[in-house]
């Protein structure tokens, strides 16, 4: 059994004032509640209050003054993903942002029933599995898992220096997504992966990306922090 790890305190409750500071409650220039009050607000000691700020003000967000406060020198406005838009991470959220992958792991495995309905696929069928984070600017923001059937990964194709785009990786044009939007509470591994409070709330995305000939290509599941995030959806009215 593998034994799950947890985040130090501090750092989970430096995750919960960025949020708080993400959000449209506080911003930039404006001070933060003194340390007894976020002490009282996050159900914590001060101490490790006092060890978040200072991780805050070390990542340049806040800076500390003795008598003065805590103020805000930066937030991040949350990064809007348009539904209907296509291409990669990077086209989807902003122009100006870094974007980088980091590959978490590659396994293969047996199509249970569920995959194999997805992918179009006999059950027992091998399946390539692997896991990404992608970073923004230097912070973690998507967790996702991706399988696709072994049979259809190219032998050219090089997963270990895969980027965001899944069709430049492995050689094949993707025609369109199929997708679908949960709430859901990441579970601690998540958590961990993401640098996230433990149960934070995330938004995962559920999708099936089809080959130019319609044929499903990619089962994937992506998880995105709920404080970083806005999906906006466009709605057509049929004729």
């Amino acid at each position: 059994m593998i034994k799950k790890k947890k985040l130090p305190k501090h750092i989970a409750v430096k995750e919960d004032i960025k949020s708080m500071i993400y959000s449209e409650e506080f911003n930039v220039g404006e001070k933060l509640p003194g340390e007894i009050d976020l002490s009282e607000r996050l159900n914590v000691s001060r101490v490790t209050v006092r060890k978040a700020l200072g991780e805050l003000q070390k990542e340049g967000i806040i800076t500390r003054k003795r008598g003065k406060g805590t103020v805000i020198l930066k937030k991040k406005h949350k990064y809007n993903y348009a539904l209907t838009s296509t291409g990669v991470l990077k086209d989807l959220i902003c122009e100006n942002c870094k974007v980088a992958t980091k590959m978490i792991k590659i396994t293969e495995k047996r199509a249970d029933k569920r995959i194999a309905e997805k992918l179009k696929i006999q059950e027992g069928e091998t399946v390539i599995e692997y896991e990404r984070v992608r970073s923004l600017d230097g912070m973690a923001a998507v967790y996702s898992i991706d399988l696709i059937a072994k049979e259809r990964v190219p032998e050219k194709a090089s997963f270990e220096n895969m980027g965001p785009s899944l069709s430049q990786s492995i050689g094949i044009d993707l025609h369109y997504t199929d997708a679908k939007i949960f709430p859901i509470k990441a579970s601690t591994y998540i958590c961990d992966l993401l640098h996230i409070s433990p149960d934070s709330l995330c938004l995962m995305l559920e999708e099936i990306t089809y080959d130019m000939e319609d044929k499903p290509l990619d089962y994937s599941h992506e998880y995105y922090p709920g404080y970083l995030f806005n999906f906006n959806l466009l709605r057509l009215k049929k004729d």
